[in-house]
Parts: structure tokens; C-alpha cells; sequence
């Protein structure tokens, strides 16, 4: 998949979040208090009292204390000291440099641009697809052109598109616009994409509603929609071959503004983008950002430590500690061994690919050559996709004796040689994994 550690515009956005951390202002000032005081109050009355006596009558007078309880309410103000303005963050930065490995082939979405971050120029920095599965919450969402979707039939789906989105050129983001990038999608093959959600065509319902018809039943398009990508029509029919693998108008975060072959890829922020709440489709913060190339893993690192570059791809796991900070992502990519299942005569029987999951010591190898920054897996596709829940992903247990008994009960001939074959480069460590 060509969309960068499968947490679209992570970088750019990252000052984002740090400004919203530290831009909080102080509440408003404190209430007077009210105290209720107890008071005791005495009061003295005085009773006359007459009493009778044999020989003289005297006039006697007692005096009788009542005492009276009040409640009397006293207000008590507290003094507030005046609010203070509030503590303001660090500005947000104004550009930021990326280094990649290599350069893309060309800076057309709708061509071989690259894959994953070496083409995110031309991808996720520039359009935006019909649906994207969020970094956050592995929730299936909407972009900044989507509304909402609903299955029509069982090779049909409907989306309702946003209002007042605009490609880089100004033209409007329609039904009509939609169904131009649908078909392009959905008819050429070598365009990523065409591998995920298969032969579709579009069909306008009106304005701002588009249906994706495809040839056969296709429950999770949706899903494989994040595969889709979208350039301005009027734009894309006027430019010559030349300017069409040159550069790519799409409606994303960010306008493609130069490129010096050999030397940087410039982009600079899209004014007029429409975010929302998915953590990557926010509105950019950073106003330029500039793609540069190094194929040498140390060298990218060794640019980040001298201050050279901000964030560099794929630096390998025997330079982590020569960068200020390591970050890991996701792909919707897993580094498995796939096997002949059909014409190998050991590998085509079941017992024998258990006892091969079960002698390979995952944890161990995740450790020593990944340091424990990313996880075994138990299933060929990765967490998001439909149908992967964590009983049918969960890894298998590494356990050398079940290993041998299920040798044992398959018949196992060592005779019959298992050759393992992988790319050298294609991801970190295979070589050395394998």
C-alpha cells in the first residue's frame, strides 16, 4: 500500500498536537465565599414574683436568665488575585525537511509515483482517497471529500460527497469529478489500487452523489476505497503526458509546488483544505515541507543528529540510537512465509505447516533483530481488515516438541528439501531473519 506507515500526514501534523497541549487558558476568577456564624446571645428578664408569708408580706422580686440562641449570617469575601493571561505555546513551525531513501519515478497519483513513504508526495500528502482507516481508532472513516456511504446491492455502493471541497486548480469536488477518478482506478491495472478493490466503474447520482459500481459483489469496498485517489479532471485532460507525471492536483492538505529532480520535492499547505476530526485529515500546521533523498540508512540518521532534517524513513534498527527519537507505524503489510501449499509434497500437508509455525521462535526473533518494536502475528492480514479478530490473529505458540510430534504424525520425509527464497532490502531484516 502506498500510504506512508499507515498514519497519513503524521509528521506534519505532529506540532499540531503539541500546540494544543500547552495552549490552555486560565479559569475565571473564584466566587466570594458565604460563612454562616453562630452567635450565643444572653438576655436577662427580670419576673416579679409574690409570695405569701405568715407575718409580713413582703414583695420578693426573682430574677430569671432565658437564654436565646440567633444564627446571624456574616459574609465573608475572599480576595482573587486578577487572572493572569495565559502561558503561550511555541509557535508552530514553518517548514520541515523529509529524507527518504530513494526519489519517486515520477509525481503522478494516477502513475508508478512509489510506494508507502517514498511516494507519499504525490499520495497522501496531495489527495485524498474515499475512505481511510484511522490511525487512532482502526475505525473506517470518511475523508475531507466524503460524507457518508451505503450499500446500494451487492456490487453497488453509494457515497455521499462533501460540499465546498476544491481541487488545487479551483475546480469543484463533484459527483462528476469523483467519477472520472473511480473510473481511472478501476480500469487501470497497474495502478496499485486496481489490486485491492478490483475492476469498478462510477456513476453519477447527482451533484454531490456518486455510486461505485463493481463487476462483482464487493461487501468490503469500503475498506479497499482507501485505495482510491482523485485529481482534478479539467487539469488532468488539458496537461500533456510530461506535466501529468510531473505533478499531481488533488484536493489533500498539501499543493505540490516543486520539483528540482535529484535535489527536493517542495510542497506548501492547501489553504483551502476542509479537515475533520479523523486524526489525519486534520487541517495542516506546518506550511512547507521538503522531500530529500539519501539511500544510505546512516546517512539519513546522521542528517536527523545533525540537525539537517527532521524526520527520516526507514533508518534501520542498528542506528535508533544515534536519533534524538524513534517512532514505529503501522502497515497494512505482514512479513509472513508463504508456502506451496498445492505441489510441494511435505508443505501441501497440514500437520507439517504446523509444526513449522510452531518450531519458529517468534518472540526471540522480534527481540534480537527488531528490539522489540513490532509484534508477532498470527494471519496474513493485518489488524483493520475485515474479517482479523485478535482469536484468528493471535501468534502461534513456540513449541519445539509439538513441532517434532506432528512431524512425526505427517510422515515427514527430510528428503523432500524446503527451499525459502526472500528479496534482500525489501524490508528491514529480512535477510537476517530468514
Amino acid at each position: 500500500m502506498y500510504h506512508w506507515l499507515r498514519n497519513k500526514k503524521a509528521v506534519i501534523y505532529a506540532p499540531l498536537i503539541f500546540i494544543m497541549l500547552f495552549a490552555v487558558a486560565c479559569g475565571s476568577s473564584a466566587e466570594p465565599v458565604i460563612v454562616e456564624k453562630e452567635v450565643i446571645k444572653e438576655v436577662v428578664k427580670e419576673v416579679p414574683v409574690i409570695k405569701e408569708v405568715i407575718k409580713e408580706v413582703p414583695k420578693e422580686v426573682i430574677v430569671e436568665k432565658i437564654v436565646v440562641r440567633e444564627v446571624v449570617r456574616e459574609k465573608l469575601v475572599v480576595a482573587t488575585p486578577a487572572a493572569k493571561a495565559p502561558v503561550k505555546a511555541a509557535p508552530a513551525r514553518d517548514s520541515i525537511i523529509l529524507v527518504t531513501s530513494v526519489e519517486p519515478t515520477t509525481l503522478g497519483a494516477w502513475d508508478a509515483c512509489g510506494a508507502n513513504v517514498i511516494g507519499f508526495v504525490c499520495t497522501d500528502a496531495t489527495v485524498d482517497p474515499l475512505t481511510w482507516i484511522d490511525g487512532e481508532f482502526r475505525e473506517l472513516v470518511g475523508t475531507s471529500g466524503t460524507k457518508s456511504w451505503e450499500q446500494m446491492s451487492p456490487e453497488r455502493w453509494r457515497f455521499k460527497l462533501r460540499p465546498g471541497v476544491k481541487f488545487h486548480t479551483g475546480e469543484p469536488w463533484n459527483a462528476a469529478a469523483a467519477k472520472v477518478g473511480i473510473d481511472i482506478n478501476g480500469s487501470v491495472k497497474e495502478l496499485e489500487g486496481y489490486s485491492f478493490h478490483g475492476e469498478v466503474t462510477g456513476e453519477v447520482v447527482d451533484d454531490m452523489t456518486v455510486d461505485v459500481i463493481c463487476v462483482k459483489a464487493c461487501p468490503i469496498f469500503p475498506r479497499t476505497a482507501a485505495w482510491t485517489s482523485f485529481q482534478a479532471p479539467k487539469w488532468y485532460e488539458a496537461a500533456s503526458e510530461d506535466e501529468r507525471l510531473q505533478r499531481t492536483v488533488g484536493f489533500g492538505p498539501y499543493v505540490m509546488k516543486d520539483w528540482k529532480s535529484g535535489i527536493r520535492i517542495t510542497l506548501e499547505a492547501y489553504e483551502d483544505y476542509l479537515p475533520n476530526d479523523a486524526l489525519e485529515m486534520r487541517a495542516p500546521s506546518i506550511k512547507y515541507a521538503t522531500q530529500v533523498f539519501r539511500n544510505e540508512t546512516l546517512v539519513r540518521a546522521a542528517m536527523v543528529q545533525a540537525g539537517e532534517a527532521d524526520w527520516a524513513a526507514d533508518i534501520g534498527f542498528d542506528h535508533i540510537d544515534q536519533v534524538p527519537k524513534v517512532k514505529t507505524g503501522l502497515n497494512n503489510e505482514i512479513f509472513a512465509l508463504l508456502v506451496d501449499t498445492v505441489w510441494h509434497p511435505e508443505l501441501k500437508k497440514k500437520k507439517v505447516r504446523m509444526a513449522l509455525a510452531h518450531a519458529i521462535n517468534c518472540p526471540a526473533l522480534v527481540e534480537a533483530l527488531y528490539q522489540n518494536l513490532v509484534e508477532c502475528w498470527g494471519n496474513t492480514s493485518a489488524q483493520g481488515t475485515a474479517g482479523i479478530t485478535p482469536e484468528n490473529s493471535a501468534p502461534y505458540k513456540y513449541d519445539p516438541k509439538l513441532s517434532k510430534r506432528l512431524l512425526q504424525e505427517a510422515g515427514y520425509d527430510p528428503a523432500n528439501e524446503i527451499n525459502v527464497y526472500t528479496l534482500n532490502g525489501r524490508v528491514q531484516k529480512d535477510v537476517e531473519y530468514y
